[in-house]
């Protein structure tokens, strides 16, 4: 291969090359066709991998935060027109099976931003930096690599009011509470399950309040001129003066 220097180049360089080394980006990888028309313009490269499957690679020479969307355009353009497209393959004696194509971005590199989203689509996305180089012949040389992409966090499970109230083991607290954020709610209160026994008020995007359910009672943490204090709810006349409480700071958001 002789000696390599590092080398910078254009897409269309780039662009080239796959199209003529194809398994050098992924073994069994064939090129279907470059520029493909899609409504959103023409895509770089259509092809088809070792199993049959569409893929859209959408190429870049530099670092582009917005090359997933352009990609994702892309995909969707080929998806919902996936039927003719795989008439159109097949006249051509190209083998695609019918399933849901593949999207891989190609470029020197991705950002944090880029990779942080991807980790959230709901396709087949593959990501593959490239490095070129130039021999002493002159001849372009790329190599390929694919970038893991980290498994996005299961979102947080909180238990249901129903779970939460249950907390209160005496019935007459357990219906007391329960009507307490009944009445919070026609008010057009939020309500937002937390972490454990608490739930979250808010009332126009501000959090005005937070309930805690305990064995017996339950409690209010709420702000005060002195900072969050916690308020104990053990009875009807608590309920009361603590209802009133939080209609009064429902009030002073309407009046902001």
């Amino acid at each position: 291969m002789g000696k390599l220097k590092p080398v910078e180049i254009s897409e269309q360089v780039l662009e080239d090359y796959i199209v003529n080394n194809p398994s050098d980006v992924e073994e069994g990888f064939e090129v279907v066709d470059r520029q493909w028309p899609t409504d959103s313009g023409p895509l770089d490269i259509l092809g088809v991998d070792g199993e049959g499957i569409l893929v859209i690679v959408e190429l870049k020479a530099k670092e582009d935060d917005g090359q997933l969307l352009q990609g994702l355009r892309y995909y969707d353009y080929i998806a919902s027109n996936i039927v003719s497209i795989v008439k159109h393959l097949e006249s051509r004696r190209i083998s695609v099976l019918e399933e849901e194509p593949r999207l891989m971005l190609i470029a020197p590199s991705f950002s944090q931003t880029l990779m942080k989203v991807a980790k959230y689509i709901d396709v087949d996305l593959d990501l593959k930096e490239y490095q070129a180089f130039e021999l002493s012949s002159g001849d372009i040389y790329i190599y390929f690599r694919s970038i893991e992409i980290e498994e996005r966090r299961e979102p947080k499970i909180y238990p249901t009011l129903e779970e939460k109230l249950s907390f209160i083991e005496r019935e007459d607290m357990r219906d007391l509470a329960r009507a307490f954020l009944e009445e919070l709610k026609k008010l057009g209160c939020e309500l937002k399950m937390v972490h454990d026994e608490w739930i979250s008020l808010k009332y126009a995007g501000k959090r005005i309040a937070i309930m805690g359910c305990r064995k017996k009672f339950f409690v209010i943490v709420a702000p005060t001129d002195e900072g969050w204090k916690r308020f104990r709810v053990q009875n009807r006349d608590d309920y009361e003066k603590y209802l009133d409480m939080l209609k009064e700071k429902i009030k002073n958001v309407k009046l902001r």
